[in-house]
């Protein structure tokens, strides 16, 4: 009997062991919930953590922008672009899912900014998977305007691109619209989310020839990857409309109660993709245009009605409707 008592205890020792190993390498590996010293303690002594793993974690994003050419514009080494590329979600937020095209879309972006619009690669800021911090420092907060994107342009000389890729959402009990960092915190939309408002706001302010936002985003509160804020039920409501000011266009990808969508394989989006091949020159051929080498508004507006609307009812069986509004004098 002594003797298979010491068998089962040392049994018991070897295999308590081996769970220890088994947890240290899975929170090393931040699979488990834990860290060393303490958080090692009470895993010793307790049943196993559970893992939590943000929507899309792990996700590998496509990078690949949607393959256009454009005829080569006239170089503007006044002009500045903002790129914003939130696709990751899951590296600094718990519950907010990816947007897995975003990354493909900014560069998309990028290659139409230098090749068509002449923008310099120097005047270019970009932003990866964005923090509420580094949208404040470009943008500047709503106290204070005078951020990056303000010091970088030229008094009558500058015209300024801004486009954003990632999650928009309502907020607030006055359903103001927001952009959404990558280190939000999906329940408090509206004490870490950047306002559009204040965006447009401080644009408006910049001494810039011209400003004008492409926005791959909605703000209905759901996007094509699932819900970006918990709810209790599965109606939530769209963010109300924000004026635009004078000098800034805004074109956005749907209607403020619509969903994004994304190309059937989620490579890209539908309204980036679509945007890009109208001013890459598709826009201005018949139906749309007139010939005349040169996309116009309403030539993208047409355009981008008949291919975005007409793929996201085939695809996804929704309505999305991109908009192309021009801020006007009061």
């Amino acid at each position: 009997m002594r003797a298979l008592s010491l068998a089962i205890s040392n049994n018991v020792a070897a295999f308590r062991d081996r769970l220890r190993s088994v947890l240290t390498a899975e929170i090393a590996a931040g699979r488990l919930a834990g860290s060393t010293g303490a958080g090692m303690e009470r895993a010793r002594s307790s049943s196993p953590p559970v893992a939590i793993s943000a929507p899309g974690a792990g996700q590998r994003l496509p990078t690949q922008p949607i393959d256009v050419t454009f005829k080569k514009g006239p170089e503007r080494p006044d002009d500045i672009a903002v790129i914003v590329a939130n696709a990751d979600y899951s590296r600094l937020t718990r519950d907010i899912p990816n947007v897995v095209p975003a990354d493909a879309d900014a560069e998309g972006f990028r290659r139409y900014a230098i090749q068509f619009l002449g923008v310099r690669e120097g005047n270019i800021i970009f932003l990866k998977d964005a923090t509420g911090a580094q949208m404040t420092r470009v943008f500047g907060s709503d106290t204070n305007p005078r951020g990056q994107l303000a010091d970088w342009t030229k008094p009558g000389r500058s015209r300024v691109y801004v486009y954003y890729a990632g999650h928009g959402a309502p907020g607030g009990a006055g359903g103001s619209a927001y952009l959404v960092p990558a280190d939000a915190d999906a329940a408090r939309i509206e004490l870490n989310g950047y306002p559009l408002e204040t965006l447009y706001r401080n644009l408006a302010r910049l001494p810039a020839v011209s400003v004008t936002v492409v926005l791959e985003a909605c703000f209905s509160g759901n996007s094509q990857a699932g819900r970006v804020q918990p709810a209790a039920s599965d109606i939530v409501p769209a963010a109300k409309p924000v004026p635009i000011p004078p000098n800034i266009t805004v074109i956005s990808g749907g209607a403020s109660n619509q969903i994004a969508s994304w190309e059937d394989d989620r490579k890209r989006s539908l309204f980036t993709s679509y945007f890009l091949k109208a001013m890459s020159g598709e826009a201005d051929r018949p139906p749309y245009g007139n010939g005349d080498g040169i996309v116009d508004w309403q030539e993208a507006r047409a355009y981008l009605n008949d291919t975005v609307t007409y793929y996201a009812r085939r695809y996804y069986g929704r309505d999305q409707t991109p908009e192309i509004s021009v801020g006007k004098s009061p």
